[in-house]
């Protein structure tokens, strides 16, 4: 919610729908997705593209992670040899990544969006100071 959102986060992100399990089970518990059917081959085709990102994240610097506008070619050569995909993947990854973080800027940005979420949550415990 501070406005910064890099790689690391995204990284987070991935690791809690890991943790959560299948797509068809995360799909069936939200309201207005259970009765509606998804394709499989299409939710196994999202989670193994996850599980390359994920593999991809993980053959990155700590810098990197931090600051994803350092990612050049040469990195991106490294990255894909690190991680064993091609670099095609690993700019599939940061196109990704550009989407997610400026949809994330948008919802921070939405003033009516962020009070709205800040009474849920506030209703609920939670914090969403910067």
């Amino acid at each position: 919610m501070s406005g910064r959102f890099t790689l690391r986060d995204m990284r987070a992100q991935l690791d809690s729908l890991g943790e959560m399990g299948p797509f068809s089970k995360i799909l069936s518990a939200i309201p207005g997705f259970g009765a509606m059917k998804v394709d499989d081959h299409e939710l196994e085709a999202t989670q193994k593209r996850l599980r390359r990102f994920r593999i991809i994240l993980d053959s990155m610097t700590a810098e990197e992670l931090d600051d994803p506008q350092i990612i050049k070619a040469d990195r991106i050569h490294r990255i894909a040899r690190g991680s064993g995909h091609r670099p095609q993947e690993v700019r599939a990854l940061l196109k990704h990544y550009e989407t997610t973080r400026k949809a994330a800027h948008g919802l921070v940005s939405n003033r009516r969006l962020r009070r709205q979420m800040e009474k849920q949550f506030g209703a609920a415990g939670g914090d969403l100071a910067p």
